[in-house]
């Protein structure tokens, strides 16, 4: 039952082997089984799919991003509600950051297994655990593995008491639980990392839309895209492209609270008729 020794903060407890229990009714058995290659294959070619989706339907980022972080950051910028997923993930990493390292450790590595971190998730943004009292928490093994020794009780409740405060949205939470799955709680910082880039990019970002009387082609908009920058004095471009019967002889491009009338023989087009 017993399989390994781990050590927090100078304290060794026994990491255990699942036999068939459970932690309430949200947190699955734990298991020391490596994560499946398998699971993380699957959630690349999840990401994979959406990104190979979105390329061809949503507006470019103001900045590249990579890895599992950034696509669920990319995501959430592409959401309804991405100011606050910024807020509230910049929140949930400080109040992780400032906690003892019982757990704070969830979050610095990636050598936990799926069913801790979400044992420990579960801790922090439910009650379905009764933290009153350490010999009120039933489940041995969760007491034992994640909440760790006695004294570390008051720990998880100032943790889980300064969550609550982030006030965390149903999205960010899905997100949480969606790491979580996958051992890698410890995604919480470049995520948040991520979400603040793209925050700052954003605010320097130019709303740019092109006209024309006829559909570019992709060769085109590429050339567009290139002469743009000189008009933007620095600032990143988001350039949609539209089809404006009104358009004649050039491109009508609006580029935040200006507009550019680009005729046949300004330096644009010239660039665009190579």
């Amino acid at each position: 039952r017993f399989s390994a020794i781990k050590s927090v903060v100078g304290i060794p407890f026994l990491a255990v082997r699942a036999a068939g229990s459970t932690v309430g009714a949200s947190v699955a058995t734990f298991s020391t089984e490596p994560t499946s290659d398998e699971k993380m294959a699957d959630y690349f070619l999840k990401l994979d799919a959406e990104e190979a989706k979105n390329s061809t339907t949503e507006e470019p980022l103001p900045i590249a991003l990579s890895g599992i972080s950034g696509g669920i950051a990319t995501r959430l910028y592409r959401g309804k509600n991405f100011a606050a997923a910024v807020k509230q993930m910049s929140a949930l990493l400080a109040v992780v950051d400032d906690s003892p390292d019982i757990v704070h450790r969830f979050f610095k590595h990636a050598n936990y297994q799926s069913t801790e971190c979400e044992a420990a998730l579960d801790l922090l943004l439910t009650n379905s655990v009764n933290l009153k009292k350490y010999d009120a928490i039933k489940d041995d093994e969760l007491r034992e593995v994640i909440v760790g020794p006695k004294e570390s009780v008051g720990d998880w409740v100032s943790a889980r008491e300064r969550v609550k405060a982030c006030k965390l949205s149903a999205e960010s939470t899905d997100v949480l639980k969606e790491i979580a799955a996958l051992g890698r709680l410890d995604l919480l910082r470049p995520l948040s990392e991520k979400l603040i880039a793209l925050q700052v990019a954003q605010a320097k970002t130019i709303e740019v839309t092109v006209a024309s009387s006829v559909e570019l082609t992709a060769a085109q908009k590429k050339d567009v895209e290139k002469a743009l920058p000189k008009y933007a004095d620095g600032q990143n471009l988001a350039v949609n492209f539209e089809v404006d019967a009104g358009t004649l002889g050039g491109l009508m491009v609006t580029m935040g609270n200006r507009s550019i009338d680009l005729t046949n023989g300004s330096r644009l087009m010239e660039v665009m008729q190579h």
